[in-house]
C-alpha cells in the first residue's frame, strides 16, 4: 500500500521498499472499527534507533561531513515535512516518534574536535540540520533509550517542556504507546521489586524524565544495555493470535524473554494507573535493530508489538502507521 509518506519520498528521488523479515514484509493489518479506533485523523511515522554519532559505525555520519548517508537522512526528513504540510491541507496530522537511542554516546560523544577527518564545524552543522528538521519542523517526540539516557539526565535546550523527551510517548488518546524496549530485564526486576510506581517511571509519560526512582533505575539499566541473548538477523517465528482477533500479519515474530518484560511493564502500568494502561492497543518499540511483529495477550485483549528496526549499521528502516495498517519500510 503506497502512503502519502512514500509519495513525498519519491518526489525527492528516494525509493522506499518493504522491510522484510524472513523474506516476508513486516506489516500489521487490522479491520478498522469506527467505534474502537486505534489511530485518529493522523499518520504516525516511527523512527527507529538512529545512534547519531561521529564515531563507530553510525551510518548518518559516514563519509566527509556526513556524506551520502547524511544527505539521504535529511532528504527523508524533508519529505516528512512535505507530508506534514500536505496532510494539513486536508485537516489531518502527521505525528513523528523516535523510539530511543537517538544518540550513540557509548561509542562516541558528538562534537569531538576531529574524528577521522571530520571537523568539529562540519559535525556541528550536520547535527544542527538534523535536529532542526526533527524538532523545529516535525515536532518529534523522543523516547529515552539505553544509549541516550543523557537526554533525560541532561536534556538539550529543545528538550524542555512539551513532552518532547520521556521514557515513553503516547498518541491517539493513549491507544498507541511507544518506548525503547530495553526496560524490564532481570536487573530492573531486582531493583524495582514489586514497586509498580518504579516501573511506571520507565513505562509511562506519567513520571516524565524527572522522576527520581525512574532515573535511578534507568542509570542501572544503562550499564547493562543488552540483557537478552541473540544477535541481529531476525527472530524465530512465533504463533499468531487466537481466532477472532482483528489483527493480521503474514508472519508473527517470537520475542522470547522480551515478551515477559513488556507484560511486566503493562502490569505495572495497570497497577499504578489503570486509566493509562487500559486504552493501549498498539506498542511500538526499538532496541533490537531487528524489525518484526509480535503480540501480547492482556486481559482479553490482543496487543500487537511492532519493532521498527534501526537506521544504522547498513539499515534505513522506518514505520508508517495509519488506521488499519502498520508497515515497515527501508530506503
Amino acid at each position: 500500500m503506497d502512503t502519502i509518506v512514500n509519495v513525498q519520498l519519491e518526489k525527492l528521488g528516494l525509493r522506499p521498499r518493504r522491510a522484510l523479515f524472513g523474506g516476508v514484509p513486516v506489516e500489521l493489518e487490522w479491520t478498522p472499527d469506527p467505534q474502537n479506533p486505534v489511530l485518529d485523523d493522523r499518520v504516525l511515522v516511527a523512527l527507529p534507533d538512529l545512534h547519531l554519532g561521529d564515531g563507530g559505525k553510525a551510518d548518518i555520519f559516514r563519509g566527509t561531513a556526513g556524506g551520502r548517508h547524511r544527505a539521504r537522512f535529511t532528504k527523508f526528513l524533508r519529505a516528512l515535512v512535505a507530508c506534514k504540510q500536505e496532510l494539513a491541507r486536508s485537516n489531518r496530522r502527521l505525528s513523528v516518534v523516535q523510539v530511543g537511542d537517538c544518540y550513540d554516546v557509548w561509542r562516541a560523544f558528538p562534537f569531538h574536535s576531529n574524528i577521522r577527518g571530520r571537523t568539529y564545524a562540519a559535525i556541528q552543522a550536520a547535527y544542527a540540520e538534523i535536529i532542526a528538521l526533527l524538532v523545529d519542523e516535525l515536532d518529534t517526540r523522543f523516547c529515552v533509550g539505553n544509549h541516550d539516557s543523557v537526554l533525560a539526565t541532561s536534556p538539550p535546550d529543545w528538550g524542555f517542556g512539551g513532552g518532547r523527551i520521556a521514557y515513553a510517548q503516547r498518541f491517539c488518546s493513549g491507544r498507541v504507546f511507544a518506548f525503547h524496549g530495553h526496560q524490564g530485564d532481570q536487573l530492573a526486576d531486582e531493583l524495582a521489586g514489586q514497586h509498580g510506581q518504579t516501573w511506571v517511571a520507565l513505562g509511562s509519560t506519567l513520571a516524565g524524565v524527572a522522576n527520581a526512582a525512574g532515573m535511578a533505575l534507568q542509570k542501572a539499566l544503562d550499564r547493562h544495555e543488552d540483557a537478552f541473548p541473540g544477535d541481529d538477523g531476525g527472530w524465530p517465528e512465533g504463533p499468531s493470535p487466537e481466532a477472532g482477533s482483528r489483527w493480521r500479519a503474514r508472519r508473527w515474530s517470537d520475542y522470547g524473554p522480551r515478551r515477559g518484560r513488556f507484560e511486566r511493564v503493562l502490569a505495572a502500568m495497570a497497577q499504578a494507573s489503570p486509566a493509562v494502561e487500559r486504552p493501549v492497543q498498539l506498542l511500538l518499540v526499538g532496541h533490537t535493530h531487528r524489525p518484526g511483529v509480535t503480540w501480547l495477550a492482556r486481559e482479553g485483549r490482543t496487543i500487537p508489538v511492532v519493532d521498527v528496526g534501526s537506521w544504522t549499521y547498513g539499515r534505513s528502516q522506518f514505520g508508517v502507521v495509519t488506521e488499519g495498517n502498520a508497515s515497515l519500510w527501508e530506503l
